[in-house]
């Protein structure tokens, strides 16, 4: 097996065992080639194996144990950068060591057009009679051949499945007339697909919930071995570099390709050192694009770009979700109140509230006014996460990072933002949803909302002045603190 499908003109670059054309970016494995068989069954994704991969629990385990059940249909769900496509990548090769006789196939699953032209290029792959026809249906032939006898088993990965509208409305295909795309992934028993995706909700319409595998961050111990595998070294300051990155993969990974470009310009400590000076700062680091970080080429590699893209969808699908988002990337981000989120919170329900509140009027016709679907669609999104009492949202102190960058790039939208929070913040406190310790609003402010920026005198003089006409709320004692609490 030394020989590999003739691509027609063109170059082609080596990825592991399989090659990309570049007259259409057409992946070739290694197969016999002969004007009379057909291929023999290979690994068809445009990445190497990873050197460095660090196992991440039982995940590995639980996807081979899907796969040996029939119709198989499996997601990995989580935040973009926790690593679903590097497990994806891991999987298929290790599919291939251990079945020889299977092919893997990729197909980059976030467009229409990507997806059709992956499709084609099985097709081109398998050698199907047909598929050059001017009148062949490319996708029903790779459908029909996935099926047979003549193929064997088969794995195919969807990559980045982050909505799966266009597989299910026929009118988002570049060919409307074309039945629904999720029609040419066939369920046979020799068949398996691994989905991944960032939202939950886009995958529950390709995979049953039962069959979806969330992934979170690292573990301290997977995000240490991976930083010493990236920078080729082990030490105690891997430990502190994980900790700062909060184990997100691809922010380590970043973070290494950093500090390996500029060698003896920047050691770990002071990637660290600059790391923990500003919010600018860490933006700053996080945007590196550097690396070999076996990514979708249409993708971005930077942590906060990546981030970011998402938010912007979400403001253009969702705003109110979008809005909330917002709201809580100036809370602490392990002590948000679910009740602060539910719409009761921003009507008070005691005027002398609302009347002795210099935020009332400018907040009255906010846009704000959160739903449970909002909640549920970040969540999906896996942007927060709820703890099991249900009380409680936690929100990834990165994911906040990033989201007050894409605010503070929005200008009005993020001044906006911090009225509302501190309005919303007052009213529940006044409501009693708060009971902040030591029963001072100031002690709620500095409990539940994150440190921000120094100086931000606009926010001080605010509540202040509230603070000023609300004696018969607060005790006198607690208004002549001084309000530092955004540092």
């Amino acid at each position: 097996m030394s020989d590999t499908i003739g691509s027609g003109s063109g170059t082609s670059q080596t990825f592991g065992n399989s090659s990309v054309g570049s007259g259409g970016r057409l992946f070739q494995g290694i197969v016999k080639e002969t004007s009379i068989c057909t291929p023999s069954p290979t690994i068809l994704i445009p990445f190497s194996r990873d050197a460095d991969f660090v196992q991440r629990g039982e995940i590995m385990d639980r996807l081979h144990q899907r796969r040996a059940q029939s119709f198989s249909r499996t997601a990995l769900v989580g935040l973009g950068g926790v690593g679903k496509s590097q497990l994806a990548i891991e999987y298929a090769y290790q599919v291939r060591e251990r079945s020889p006789e299977t092919w893997v196939f990729w197909i980059f699953a976030d467009t229409a057009r990507r997806f059709e032209m992956d499709f084609q290029n099985i097709a081109t792959y398998a050698r199907l009679p047909g598929q050059h026809s001017p009148r062949a249906d490319v996708l029903q032939l790779v459908t029909n051949w996935l099926v047979s006898e003549s193929s064997g088993e088969w794995v195919i990965i969807l990559d980045n499945v982050d909505s799966a509208d266009f597989m299910i409305d026929s009118t988002q295909s570049p060919h409307p007339n074309r039945p629904h795309l999720v029609s040419y992934l066939p369920s046979c028993e020799k068949g398996s697909i691994l989905v991944t995706s960032r939202n939950k909700n886009a995958t529950l319409k390709l995979v049953e919930l039962r069959n979806i595998i969330q992934v979170d961050p690292m573990s301290q111990e997977e995000a240490v071995a991976l930083a010493e595998k990236k920078l080729g070294k082990s030490d105690d300051k891997m430990k502190c570099l994980a900790d700062s990155l909060e184990y997100v993969p691809l922010a380590i990974v970043q973070a290494a390709a950093y500090i390996t470009r500029l060698a003896s310009l920047c050691s770990v400590n002071q990637y660290l050192e600059r790391f923990a000076q500003s919010d600018h700062d860490k933006a700053s680091l996080l945007n590196f694009e550097g690396g070999q970080l076996r990514r979708d080429p249409e993708a971005k590699n930077s942590i906060i770009i990546t981030w970011q893209l998402m938010f912007d969808h979400i403001h253009r699908t969702r705003p109110s979700a979008a809005h909330l988002l917002s709201y809580m990337s100036v809370f602490n981000s392990q002590l948000i109140v679910i009740d602060m989120l539910r719409p009761p919170v921003f009507q008070s329900q005691r005027p002398t509230v609302a009347k002795c509140c210099p935020l009332h009027n400018m907040c009255k016709s906010s846009k704000m006014g959160f739903s449970e679907e909002d909640i549920l669609h970040l969540a999906d999104c896996s942007l927060i996460s709820t703890r099991p009492d249900g009380q409680w949202v936690q929100m990834h102190s990165l994911v906040q990072l990033a989201t007050r960058r894409w605010l503070q790039a929005a200008g009005d939208r993020g001044f906006d933002l911090w009225q509302d929070y501190l309005f919303i913040v007052c009213t529940a406190y006044c409501r009693s949803v708060l009971i902040p310790p030591p029963c001072s609003l100031l002690g709620c402010l500095r409990t539940y909302a994150i440190p921000a920026r120094k100086g931000n005198r606009f926010q001080q003089s605010m509540v202040l002045e509230w603070l000023k006409t609300s004696r018969t709320l607060h005790q006198p004692s607690q208004m002549t603190k001084s309000v530092s609490w955004h540092g």
